[in-house]
């Protein structure tokens, strides 16, 4: 317990080292939005809750959960249409697991705008697509009984009309299991952040945000509780959500996320769930998500 609180304490002081940036910090955002449907119907509080494949993009000590594959899909549809997908596998060893994911975000038919002036924008009347796809490599390590940590590497690209650009990043977390049926979890995201220098005349150049997250989970028998508390260096935020069994086969759930609620349930037939979830986002002009999954575990 000791050497659990101390390896805790020293990780969260990372969060107060000053990262510096080369340029806008508004590089892959298709890497911030949730997919796993489990996750998301629980408010996006899943930091010290995820395990297998699904932990390479949420926190990768939690590799070690050892699951076969995750199948992820979410789709939007608003002024354009937006697929999203996550695929996933992860093997777990002696004290140790490693995992393999891959990330893409598409869509099509958006319009290009030139800035004129400071508070007005124009249309060209030129429509274009985008493509953001990220490679993630990861590994943990039980470090002791109830403690792990782990890392992500992921490549990240991003192409827009005839551009496009890459970069590499790291994300570093830890799980823990201090007390029976209350875990503890810890991730910087972009601890390393890519820096993605476009291939335009400009060679503008658009970073990842590191951001720090805690969080807590705690399960009652048929009752999981969590939240997660994050902060980059903008600002700070709470997620908080549940997942009630009806049925052993039957899970229901709801949280609130960053300016959005959502609720799911899911299927559960052994060792395969399917899942599903909805999200309705504060923010005006944007539907609502749908997010469907389908995981096998080994």
């Amino acid at each position: 317990m000791k050497k659990q609180s101390i390896a805790l304490i020293c990780f969260l002081a990372l969060f107060s080292l000053p990262i510096k940036s080369m340029g806008s910090d508004g590089a892959a955002q298709f890497l911030d939005q949730s997919l796993y449907p489990r996750a998301v119907g629980m408010g996006s509080a899943y930091t010290s809750l995820a395990n297998g494949s699904d932990a390479l993009s949420w926190n990768p000590a939690g590799i070690t959960g050892g699951d076969m594959a995750v199948s992820l899909f979410r789709y939007i549809e608003s002024d354009y249409i937006t697929i999203q997908g996550s695929y996933g596998l992860s093997f777990m060893g002696h004290d140790m697991g490693f995992g393999v994911g891959y990330v893409s975000s598409r869509f099509d038919g958006v319009q290009e705008t030139l800035k004129q002036g400071e508070s007005r924008d124009t249309t060209t009347g030129i429509l274009y697509g985008y493509l953001g796809q990220a490679l993630q490599l990861g590994g943990s390590v039980k470090i002791q009984e109830g403690f792990t940590a782990g890392m992500t590497l992921k490549m990240v690209q991003e192409r827009e009309a005839n551009h496009s650009a890459s970069g590499v990043g790291l994300d570093v977390g830890i799980q823990s299991e201090p007390f029976k049926n209350f875990k503890v979890g810890a991730v910087i995201k972009n601890l390393i952040s890519p820096e993605m220098t476009w291939d335009t005349p400009s060679k503008s150049v658009d970073t990842l945000t590191r951001t720090g997250v805690i969080g807590i989970a705690y399960t009652l028998e048929k009752l999981t509780l969590s939240a997660d508390f994050s902060a980059d260096a903008h600002e700070t935020w709470v997620q908080a959500g549940g997942e009630y069994l009806l049925h052993p086969m039957l899970p229901i759930r709801g949280g609130i996320g960053k300016n959005e609620w959502s609720m799911g349930t899911g299927l559960i037939l052994g060792s395969t769930s399917i899942d599903m979830s909805y999200t309705q986002h504060a923010k005006e002009g944007v539907d609502g998500s749908y997010r469907l999954g389908l995981r096998h575990t080994f």
